[in-house]
């Protein structure tokens, strides 16, 4: 089996600069995780102070 080459190619060095993962942008999963946490907070807020439900009215 022969070695391999001492120097990779320049283009197969990662190092350099990260590969940026393919799919959904930074800004959105964010945007998803702030809503849902947003959406939660409301909820259990709702349910402690008791302003929703059977009798709130």
């Amino acid at each position: 089996m022969a070695d391999p080459p001492p120097y990779p190619e320049a283009d197969e060095d990662t190092a350099a600069r990260p590969e940026r993962a393919a799919g959904t942008p930074r800004w959105v999963s964010v945007a998803v995780v702030g809503a849902v946490a947003l959406v939660v907070v409301v909820m259990v807020a709702l349910h402690i102070t008791g302003t929703i439900g059977p009798g709130s009215h």
